[in-house]
């Protein structure tokens, strides 16, 4: 596989303005140069938009199976679907994005999103609230690849500048917890609707910025060289050692709070806790993509991913034997490990098709996560039979299983 590291990514004829898809007044960037403002626009977005992702209703889920009287596995199923609709829908809005590049899924998708997700509260059912999460996922997962390849191009194939983009994300996923803390301490169910408010703001906003210049897709090859220029199998591999990486950030997501209910943490409510713990985790692993975009530029992909791999799971596993602010603290550490892989993941994905950005950036975007997904019913099966403590210490060892898609691959 060739490294393109100083190659840019578009032709260089190619206006910057109409390839990003923003306002051709603010984007005046030569085309060899990282565009900061298009990057900081849609790492901004990017948060806003994954701030509506299961990990909002995260410490409401005890909230939820009460009212609801849900089992441990059904409460695995509801952030199991809102992945699965996030995420395997994902190649297919991939490949409408690169077919119709007009098409503005970055604005359409936050709408969705905020509006699906701000029904929560007034769903009287099991089974409504899986459809409402469901619909909703697809808002989020509309904005992925889009926004993916739009940053590809705005940060000229770099994974330090992907890095902008992904923590924009996880930043949003990781205060995503807080921020359903406090609306529902403020909005209780009842009002639960306003916190759509935001995201449709956002939509709104993204909606006038694309309206005036679209999201022109920059011509490089004709589609029947894909076989020629692409490099599916590695992809899948690429692809499976990102859905493992996933399992982390998703199975804690879901259960930490169940976890930290029965244990608590030194100074902090039983609700204020779960928020907490897992808002740390999530924002250590936002944290930690421009240290990894960083490395991977300097080190090289491959090598900074062996490390993530081989590192990750011991401060996870220490957490749950060491208490209280330690234990939160050696979380956060093996959070911000596990995700160091992650911008170059993105970037090498479209290098491996480079004809197809969309549908490669969704590839790691989506599809890994969403299967990442399905794994949250049987760990809450599991939860329920050996404990919740037990399950989440397994959990912690699962990073290994990447070194089997990790090692075939090749930097070069």
């Amino acid at each position: 596989m060739e490294r393109r590291e100083e190659a840019p990514l578009m032709d260089p004829e190619t206006d910057a303005a109409t390839t990003a898809g923003l306002p051709d007044d603010t984007v005046d960037v030569p085309p060899n140069e990282v565009n900061r403002y298009q990057l900081g626009l849609l790492a901004v977005a990017h948060a806003l938009t994954d701030s509506y992702g299961s990990s909002l209703l995260a410490p409401l889920f005890p909230l939820i199976a009460r009212k609801l009287d849900l089992t441990l596995a059904m409460v695995g199923s509801l952030s199991m679907v809102m992945g699965i609709s996030a995420s395997f829908a994902q190649p297919i809005l991939g490949l409408m994005s690169d077919r119709f590049p007009r098409l503005a899924l970055v604005a359409i998708g936050p709408a969705v999103a905020a509006l699906f997700c701000g029904l929560v509260g007034w769903a009287p059912s099991y089974a409504m609230l899986l459809l409402v999460l469901l619909v909703a996922g697809v808002g989020i997962g509309s904005f992925h690849p889009q926004g993916a390849r739009i940053a590809n191009d705005a940060g000229r194939g770099s994974g330090l500048a992907m890095s902008v983009f992904t923590v924009g994300g996880n930043i949003g996923f990781g205060l995503a917890p807080l921020m359903g803390a406090f609306y529902f301490s403020q909005l209780g169910f009842e009002r639960w609707y306003m916190t759509a408010l935001p995201g449709l703001i956002l939509a709104g906003l993204l909606g006038v910025a694309f309206q005036r210049s679209g999201c022109v897709v920059p011509q490089a090859e004709p589609a029947g060289d894909l076989g020629r220029n692409g490099n599916p199998g590695a992809l899948a591999l690429l692809t499976i050692a990102a859905l493992v990486r996933s399992l982390i950030p998703i199975g804690m997501a879901v259960y930490l709070p169940f976890y930290v209910q029965g244990h608590g943490i030194p100074g902090l409510s039983n609700n204020a806790a779960k928020a907490f713990v897992v808002s740390a985790l999530l924002i250590a692993s936002a944290l930690s993509g421009p240290v990894g975009g960083h490395l991977s530029d300097r080190l090289g992909w491959r090598r900074v991913m062996l490390v993530s791999i081989l590192l990750t799971p011991w401060p996870l596993l220490a957490s749950f034997h060491l208490p209280g602010h330690v234990g939160v603290a050696l979380l956060m550490l093996g959070g911000f490990i596990n995700m160091l892989p992650h911008p170059s993941s993105i970037v090498v994905a479209q290098q491996l098709l480079p004809n197809r950005q969309s549908i490669a950036a969704s590839m790691i975007t989506g599809l890994a996560w969403g299967a990442a997904g399905l794994f949250a019913i049987p760990m809450g099966a599991i939860a329920d039979h050996v404990g919740v403590g037990l399950m989440l210490r397994g959990l912690s060892l699962v990073p290994l299983v990447g070194l089997l898609a990790v090692i075939p691959l090749h930097d070069e």
